[in-house]
């Protein structure tokens, strides 16, 4: 759905998600280029897999 907007995986959250069953359930650093970035540097995957206490919020 994400993607007909533009957007792209940038990288996955490990377990970012947990339910009361105990399970857990990855999440998506989605990521879209803004105007200015025509070669859409920004926005390639790395495709890491990386643990919630890793994300940075810059």
């Amino acid at each position: 759905m994400y993607s007909n907007f533009g957007y792209e995986i940038y990288q996955t959250v490990y377990q970012y998600y947990s339910s009361q069953n105990g399970k857990y359930e990855d999440a998506f650093d989605m990521r879209k280029s803004m105007l200015r970035d025509k070669q859409k540097l920004k926005q390639k995957p790395t495709g890491k897999v990386i643990k919630p206490e890793d994300l940075e919020f810059n």
